[in-house]
């Protein structure tokens, strides 16, 4: 009995690993492949005889130092002007945001405009009040979200967004990419992205970013838009649980260009996180499950792999074909994630993180306990 617990720690650890790596490879790959395609028709500068009209969305809360950026990057964009507008909706506004503002619309008139949240709502998401203000005053059939905190990529983002809707008239949805600019919280925010990213590529739309995320306004309006997360606390629930209800596989594209990847920079990253990480923590329990099981059963068969393998090991540590056998499927199985992930990060533009996605992958699991533990 003694004798076979190395080897049946080894088959565990071989069994958990071919697991994740069925469950991990297929999903990276076609983000990989979605991005090279995307990128591959973007620089074959393809066109579109029937480009919808787009109202540009930009939330902000009293960031005047954002909108000084975002504001012209918006305005230089290579869209029809007759098709194109920008709506700043700003949540709590303050005087220099409002003069602002309406310095900003004398430059660009009929092409920028803003509404705003009265500061202290209370008993309701101001931000998702502020985003509903924003959609309901748009004059064009497709709305595409962002925030102040953004940096756009190119001229050519918003064609980029808009060009899944002209090349398919079934899709009312379209997910960008939004990545955190610096800083070790852009290695786990990535790691979020692409498994969002990969699940809506697999058929399984269920959250994307309100940083860069694209949809019409029938969509919205036949949903009653924001209205049952309206209660939502901290905000939020516009790129979580609203997709979640609304997306489906035949309604949902994902724009992987890019240039039409846009970066988050914060004024205050840390506060930024930690917001993020309230809305999320309350507008998950209104999402489809799939994905974050999916991520979780992936997580929990790494350790299982790690712990079989360590077993194994312990229990016979004179045995080198068990030691040799071991280290080599460990070996095998890190590097092939560790290269796919370096794959996805190069392809889209981000910071290499290849040595931190050992412990991106395991503390997933760890991260779901301490959740259920605290509520």
């Amino acid at each position: 009995m003694h004798s076979l617990l190395p080897i049946t720690m080894f088959v565990v650890a071989f069994a958990s690993a071919i697991v994740v790596l069925t469950i991990q490879l297929p999903r990276l790959l076609r983000v990989i492949k979605k991005t090279k395609k995307d990128n591959l028709i973007a620089a074959e500068n393809v066109g579109c005889d029937n480009l919808p009209g787009i109202s540009v969305v930009v939330y902000t809360h009293n960031s005047t130092s954002g909108l000084e950026k975002i504001i012209p990057q918006l305005m230089s964009q290579k869209y029809p002007e007759d098709k194109y507008e920008v709506i700043v909706v700003n949540d709590g506004a303050n005087q220099a945001t409002e003069s602002l503002l309406l310095l900003m619309e004398s430059k660009w008139t009929g092409r920028l405009r803003h509404t705003f949240t009265p500061s202290g709502t209370r008993g309701i998401s101001s931000k998702n009040l502020s985003l509903m203000l924003g959609v309901k005053s748009a004059r064009f059939p497709v709305v595409l979200h962002t925030t102040s905190d953004v940096i756009i990529p190119s001229e050519n983002w918003v064609f980029n967004m808009a060009l899944p809707f002209c090349k398919n008239p079934n899709i009312q949805i379209v997910i960008g990419a939004a990545i955190l600019s610096k800083g070790k919280r852009s290695r786990r925010r990535m790691y979020f992205m692409v498994n969002y990213l990969a699940s809506a590529l697999s058929g399984k739309p269920w959250r994307g970013d309100g940083s860069n995320l694209a949809y019409t306004r029938n969509i919205f309006f036949e949903n009653n838009g924001f209205c049952s997360l309206l209660n939502l606390r901290h905000g939020g629930g516009d790129d979580d649980a609203y997709i979640s209800q609304i997306a489906t596989v035949g309604n949902t594209a994902v724009c992987l260009a890019k240039d039409s990847i846009v970066r988050i920079s914060p004024e205050d990253a840390g506060a930024y996180w930690l917001n993020m990480l309230r809305r999320r923590a309350w507008a998950k329990k209104q999402c489809r499950p799939y994905a974050r099981r999916l991520q979780v059963w992936s997580s929990g068969l790494l350790w299982l792999s790690l712990l079989a393998s360590v077993i194994a090991v312990a229990d016979n540590y004179k045995d080198w074909t068990i030691i040799v056998l071991v280290s080599a499927l460990q070996l095998v199985l890190w590097i092939t994630l560790i290269l796919f992930w370096g794959k996805v990060s190069k392809v889209m533009t981000m910071d290499r993180f290849m040595l931190k996605v050992p412990g991106a992958l395991l503390s997933r699991l760890i991260r779901t306990i301490y959740h259920f533990r605290v509520g």
